[in-house]
């Protein structure tokens, strides 16, 4: 959906170039991996900044079958065009938003080619460009009732993402086997000092994936996901206009609502024919084979009185080949 509101509107020149340099360094049981990346952008409207993130990876051997992993690093998100672009009322000097993410985690060998592994992480975000909330964007749910941050874009804004996963995976000779669940929570705080959760905030997502090599270069996979749905404003009430003859809903507490879960299995068969001097290979993919109406957007009936969400789309087959030489 679009909220038609005041937009911006502008046209820019940009250019962002990208370097990144990873070594990896053996130290006995330890493989040490520093990290640097360098970004940066241009617009032919004056705006010209670059960022340094040095990042840092570690992996212990611990035991024979007994993984130790920790990482720490910078990681940064230029402003996007409408926010910077002055013609359209941008900053143009609003920073990058950056975060500062760790984790820890332990990889466990176990017999006939299983392997546990189970990572904690905690992200914390700064400088998150705020403000200018009563303009012309896209949006889930329903349309934004604010308050507003009517006030210019800046970077007053922080935020605080944490969590775990545990994974699962099954490495055999012909058979590929993973099972993940991730927990987390994503939190972000304006410019007064609000907290809200992520438009797209997600406390557990379970992944589910197998793949099988068969005879005679065929292979089949199949991938199934659960996830909680999208935190949404719930309408607790309505009133009824008697001058535009039209139902106003009331709403309640922000996002103090959530989609129904999502459930969706995807299926894919492979076949292979190798040649000489080439291979060729043909695919049929289907996306929500199993055809599951999952609710993405909610919506009301015309009078507000029940709630009607708009649903995903559905079973999608794809065909595909493709060359090798």
């Amino acid at each position: 959906m679009v909220a038609f509101s005041p937009y911006e509107s502008d046209a820019a020149w940009s250019f962002a170039p990208a370097l990144y340099v990873e070594p990896s360094i053996r130290l006995g049981p330890v493989v040490v991996t520093p990290g640097l990346r360098a970004d940066a952008l241009v617009y032919d409207f004056g705006y010209a900044r670059a960022t340094l993130d040095p990042r840092l990876g570690m992996k212990i051997v611990a035991g024979p079958t007994t993984i130790v992993k920790a990482s720490v690093g910078r990681y940064s998100q230029f402003p996007t065009t409408r926010q910077l672009a002055p013609g359209g009322d941008g900053n143009v000097d609003l920073t990058e938003a950056w975060s500062l993410q760790s984790s820890l985690g332990l990889v466990q060998a176990l017999p006939l080619g299983l392997s546990v592994e189970a990572t904690g992480f905690y992200n914390r975000l700064y400088d998150l460009v705020v403000g200018r909330e009563d303009r012309f964007r896209f949006f889930t749910g329903p349309p934004p009732i604010g308050p507003f941050d009517e006030a210019g874009y800046a970077n007053e804004g922080t935020g605080r993402i944490c969590g775990g996963e545990l994974l699962v995976r099954l490495d055999a000779d012909k058979t590929l086997g993973l099972l993940s669940a991730t927990f987390s929570n994503s939190v972000r705080v304006d410019r007064d000092g609000t907290e809200e959760l992520f438009t797209n905030d997600q406390p557990f997502v379970i992944n589910a994936l197998a793949s099988q090599e068969l005879p005679r270069r065929w292979r089949v996979g199949i991938r199934g996901r659960v996830s909680a749905g999208d935190p949404y404003t719930p309408v607790v009430n309505r009133v009824y206009d008697m001058g535009s003859r039209v139902f106003i809903p009331v709403y309640g507490e922000r996002d103090s609502a959530r989609l129904d879960p999502t459930y969706s299995i995807d299926v894919r068969v492979d076949k292979e024919w190798k040649f000489k001097k080439w291979a060729f290979t043909t695919y049929l993919d289907l996306q929500n084979a199993t055809n599951v109406q999952n609710p993405e957007v909610m919506s009301w009936t015309y009078d507000y009185s029940e709630e009607a969400p708009i649903s995903g789309l559905p079973i999608i087959p794809a065909f595909g080949v493709r060359g090798e030489w």
